[in-house]
């Protein structure tokens, strides 16, 4: 056993090869540290101290079987079983935790390689792993928590631009759950007197069916697309993201639609992905104007609810992006 500090926790880090990993946060740049290729599984606390795109981008490449979630947990282990040694401390799986002097942080743990050690350190994972199942016991509870932990970050405005450059379409992870919602829009709308109170600080707004007003969440994006009179897309206009700081429930003079959800004027985090990519717009309305799933047109006979759509969501998802790849 070897007590460790400074530079030396990267260097024991590099040596343990970790396969095992139980930590309460991971950051953005946690591929800096870890081989992905090495890692078999993986627990992590789905709180505030975890970057929720890092969280994301572990699911995207271990997959949902291999991540798992444990709320209450702030141990810090790393265990390479071909090595038969792992690290034990403070660090978590973040650039504070692991680069000495980057954010003033005095981080300290043992190196050990002693096997009786490494019996109870693997042990203890999988006690812990049993605990994360109870907790979360199937991929959707899994999601839930990692959608929550995203909306988190999105009210304390913790995104940074640079956690990771927007990707395209195909960039995007439908593994990690469902991160935004996709909604049309028309030019006749009003503000109530409520919502134009605060008009002055108000960006970009669009407004749903009362309905709607408890499955809408704050802090979540939406993807907005023109339609035209008869619900289909406008193959002219482009669509875009609102991001929803706020939902007023009366916040729209249309009796029809008087939900509204709010974009301020104020700092963004990244989108789920990019709309500039010509030929990925162009397959997203052709989706639309075939109609493949009617629940996100609206026929104009009766309101259209979003939460129409959630069921659809990933099919549609799904296709848009097979669609891609085979223009591709």
């Amino acid at each position: 056993m070897e007590l460790v500090y400074g530079d030396t926790i990267q260097q024991r880090l590099n040596e343990v090869i970790p396969e095992y990993i139980a930590v309460a946060f991971v950051g953005i740049d946690w591929e800096r540290f870890i081989n992905r290729e090495n890692i078999k599984e993986i627990i992590v606390s789905p709180t505030i101290g975890s970057n929720p795109r890092a969280i994301t981008n572990l699911v995207s490449i271990l997959g949902w079987e291999k991540v798992f979630f444990l709320k209450q947990l702030h141990s810090k282990i790393y265990i390479g079983s071909k090595t038969k040694s792992a690290l034990v401390g403070s660090f978590n799986l973040t650039a504070n935790g692991l680069e000495a002097g980057i954010a003033n942080l005095y981080e300290a743990g043992y190196f050990i390689n002693e096997p009786d050690k490494i019996g109870e350190l693997r042990q203890l994972f999988a006690e812990y792993k049993e605990l994360s199942l109870v907790e979360f016991p199937d991929i959707h509870s899994k999601q839930q928590a990692l959608d929550e932990l995203y909306q988190q970050w999105g009210r304390k405005g913790l995104f940074d631009t640079d956690d990771g450059n927007v990707g395209d379409l195909l960039s995007y992870d439908l593994n990690a759950g469902q991160q935004f919602y996709i909604c049309w829009f028309n030019e006749d709308l009003h503000l109530s007197e409520e919502a134009q109170r605060i008009e002055g600080i108000i960006d970009n707004w669009i407004a749903f069916a009362d309905v709607d007003a408890d499955y809408l969440v704050e802090n979540r994006w939406i993807l907005c697309w023109k339609a035209n009179n008869n619900g289909l897309p406008n193959m002219h206009a482009k669509p875009y993201w609102l991001y929803i700081h706020k939902i007023i429930n009366n916040g729209s003079n249309d009796p029809d639609y008087p939900v509204l959800a709010i974009q301020f004027d104020d700092e963004l985090p990244p989108p789920p992905f990019s709309l500039d990519n010509i030929e990925e717009i162009a397959e997203f309305k052709k989706i639309l104007n075939d109609k493949i799933y009617q629940s996100f047109i609206s026929t104009n006979e009766d309101i259209w609810s979003i939460s129409n759509t959630e069921n659809d969501f990933f099919n549609f998802m799904t296709y848009w992006q097979n669609a891609v790849r085979n223009v591709n």
